[in-house]
Formats: C-alpha cells, structure tokens, sequence
C-alpha cells in the first residue's frame, strides 16, 4: 500500500511539474508580496512552515533512510523534492484562496468540495500532529539523543521540553512566527556551513559516494523508491498540505505565498541532502539506530565536538517543530469540533505525549509516522486534482 500511495504522489507532482511550466520558480520574482494584516509577515510565515517542516527530519530521517536503503534514496529523495516543488506551490494557492477568517487548511479547502474529505484530512491530521512527525517523533530522538550523547537523564529532558514547549505556544502562531523568523536563518546557516566544512576536509571521499548514489539508483525497486518517497514527504511535507496551515496565516498573494512555498522544500531538501553527504563521506557506521547512527557520523565528521553539535541543532529543530505542529493540530481541532474547551484539552494533551515520549522509547514511531504521513497525502492530492483547473490557470 505504501508503494501505490507514494507513487500516486510521485505522479500527481509530476502532472502539476509538467502543466505549471516552472511558474512557481517564476512568481517569486515576478510578484509583489501584498496584503497586509495577517497573523503573520510572508517572511514570518515560510519560517514557521520551514520549522514545521525540518526538525528532526533535516538529520535523524534522512540518516535513517540511508542507513536502511542506501545512498541511492538520496535520488529519490530528489526526484519527490523537484516534483514536490509543485506539490507544495499548488496546496498553498488552493489554501490561501479558500480560507475562512483564522481557519485555513487542505481540510477547509476540501469542504466546499466534500465535507467528507475535509473530516477525513483534519482526522489524519491530529495523529500526525500528535503521535508522528509532529511531536511523538522528535521528541523521541532528541530525548535519545540528548541521553546517550550527553548523559542527560531523561526525566529532566522531559520536564525541560514540556516547559519549553508551554512557553513557545503560549503567545499563539504570532510569537511562534516571530520567533521562528529570527533564530531559523542563523542556526540553519551555521548548520549548512559546517556541513560544508565537513565535505570540504573529506572532499577526496565525496566522489566515490556521489558514484555511489548514482550506481544504487540504477538499480531500483519499490522499497528504495517508497523509502525515499515516504522520507521525502516526511521532510518537505510536500504533496501533505500541512504547510499551508502557516502560509495562509500571511495575507500575501497567493501565487506569491506559493512561491516562498518552493524555498520551503528547495531549502529543506539542501539541508538533508548535506547531512546525507556528511554522514555517507566520513565512512561511520550507520547501526544501532537512528539516533546512534547520527551521533556516529557527527562524531567521524567533528570529532568530540560532533555529539555537542548534534545536540544543540536537535534541540533547536525539535523545539522549533513541536510549537508550529501544536498550531497544526490546533487548527484541525478548530475544524472538528470547534468548543474551545476542547482546544485547551488538546493543548494539554500535545504536552503530555511531548512529556511521556521524552521518558519512553517507541520502536515503531517511524514506521507509523511514514504511515500517517502518505496517508493524510490522499485527501490533500484528492484537493489538489479537483482544484486543478484553478491551480493551473
């Protein structure tokens, strides 16, 4: 099932690819943002989408992609990202246009066509939000991590993550943006220049793995394709919707916001493909986990230094993420069941699963977030398709 999902996704990428014609590398610089009032800035609102989007995705998932599959999932990890740009620039426009007041979302989108799929995306969505990518599986790895490479107990993890992670959401999307617009530039571009640095001193290695790349993809079948597909989606989210949640919070123009739309994947993707690279260059033992098997390439790749690194990016990408999904799931609470005593309870609910997946390990967390994530895809490409002549016009 995986297989026929990811590839119903690789394809309706495809079909958006071929019929927009490169417009959404175009708009961005062929419009004028416009629009103002919205809960956030466009700038504000591609950054809280990108934190959504890299967390713990933009170093353990990818990681624990190749260990599994190979070095050959990073092709496919770039033929969905170059397809994905299209995916992620049409759900934004649809989304941005078909937005009542606060409420925005595949799930709002889909009502005006089918009040069944719009119920059916916002249900996929909250476990998503709360039991996969959203929470449950960053808080895993970075308490792991945070454990193994710093001898951190996990009780003190969890109580720190679920003080943080009350304090982020506190002040709402507003002060989720803002941040996120100040502290994203400058830890991404000091993750991306030590990731260079790191290629740089093992430059000799980096043909033989780029040869490598090229020679496992070659031979391909639908593990190695679903992997990297399901991967792809868990790092770009492109083709799931979840990203326009934080677009549409901006009133800038649609085509524009779709735009910023394709930075989001095209940025997401460079960072995963230099940590794909660093870890297969430095020859480190990709086993014994996910999260071992990072501490391993960043100790290979930084010597001592590399477990701190680890550490303090997980940190910053795993708190970064838990705020903007809280928002996510918040919004398809909105949508459900609109009482607003039920979004407290969903509010303590995020942080108690944010607590207990500090102090317990979940072996099948990633299986079932690559699950959840192709699953909430249908409802989103079934939006997409029956936008269509909207999106391509």
């Amino acid at each position: 099932m995986q297989f026929v999902i990811a590839l119903m996704v690789f394809m309706v990428g495809l079909y958006f690819t071929v019929r927009l014609k490169g417009r959404p590398f175009l708009a961005v610089f062929s419009l004028r943002g416009g629009g103002q009032g919205g809960a956030l800035s466009p700038f504000a609102a591609l950054s809280s989408a990108l934190c959504g989007t890299l967390g713990v995705g933009s170093v353990i998932a990818v990681i624990s992609a190749v260990s599994a599959g190979g070095a050959g999932v990073l092709l496919y990890l770039w033929l969905g990202a170059a397809t994905g740009c299209a995916l992620k620039y049409a759900e934004i426009v649809v989304t941005m246009r078909h937005r009542q007041g606060d409420l925005s979302g595949a799930m709002v989108a889909l009502r005006e066509k089918s009040p069944l799929l719009g119920g059916l995306y916002a249900a996929l969505c909250l476990p998503v939000a709360l039991l996969g990518m959203g929470n449950l599986t960053q808080v895993q790895v970075l308490s792991a991590t945070l454990a193994k490479a710093a001898s951190i107990p996990r009780p003190l993890i969890a109580c720190a993550v679920s003080l943080a992670l009350a304090l982020l959401i506190a002040g709402g999307i507003s002060r989720i943006g803002r941040a996120a617009s100040v502290g994203l530039p400058v830890m991404g571009g000091v993750y991306i220049a030590l990731c260079l640095l790191t290629l740089w001193r093992f430059r000799d290695a980096l043909p033989g793995v780029l040869s490598a790349v090229l020679a496992e993809a070659a031979h391909p079948h639908a593990g190695l394709f679903t992997l990297g597909v399901a991967r792809g989606l868990f790092i770009s989210e492109a083709g799931m919707g979840t990203a326009a949640f934080s677009h549409s919070q901006s009133r800038a123009k649609p085509r524009f916001q779709g735009a910023l739309g394709v930075c989001e994947v095209l940025f997401s993707t460079l960072l995963c493909t230099l940590t794909a690279l660093v870890a297969l260059v430095t020859g480190a033992p990709l086993t014994g986990g996910a999260a071992h098997a990072a501490l391993n390439a960043f100790c290979a790749a930084m010597g001592d230094s590399g477990a701190a690194l680890l550490c303090v990016m997980l940190t910053f990408f795993a708190l970064s993420t838990l705020p903007v999904w809280w928002f996510y799931g918040l919004q398809c609470v909105r949508f459900l069941l609109p009482a607003k005593p039920l979004a407290r309870v969903y509010t303590a609910l995020f942080i108690l699963v944010a607590f207990v997946g500090c102090l317990f390990s979940f072996d099948a967390v990633w299986a079932f977030a690559d699950l959840f994530n192709l699953l909430l895809a249908l409802p989103c490409l079934m939006m997409l398709l029956l936008y269509r002549k909207e999106i391509i016009i």
